[in-house]
């Protein structure tokens, strides 16, 4: 009888990985050819944020401090979270809002 152990994206089931840690801790470089072996999406949220806000995040938090970006980094969270099968780049910051923790724990949450 021959026995069959799942792969890695077939325990996974669908979930997505959200990847956590300080800025410049390597979650954009680590993503994309983590995304590509598990055959899954992947986001960076940082550009999505730029894209939705029509400018930098530097712009942002210019003209509208640390609790607007974080308001906004949070609206693309919660839009990102509502998909599955992704590789997701966070912010370094994200983890300072419990609500964001809720979204990423609909996945797994990996620090790194």
């Amino acid at each position: 009888m021959r026995e069959t152990t799942p792969t890695l994206r077939q325990r996974l089931g669908g979930r997505s990985l959200y990847l956590v840690g300080m800025m410049g801790s390597g979650k954009s470089s680590t993503g994309k050819p983590l995304a590509e072996r598990l055959g899954y999406g992947f986001v960076d949220a940082d550009p999505v944020i730029e894209q939705v806000a029509g400018c930098t995040i530097q712009e942002i938090f210019e003209r509208d401090g640390e609790a607007g970006f974080r308001d906004l980094e949070t609206q693309v969270l919660s839009a990102i979270s509502q998909r599955h099968s992704l590789v997701v780049a966070t912010g370094g910051g994200v983890v300072t809002r419990p609500e964001n923790w809720g979204m990423m724990h609909q996945g797994i949450v990996i620090w790194l």
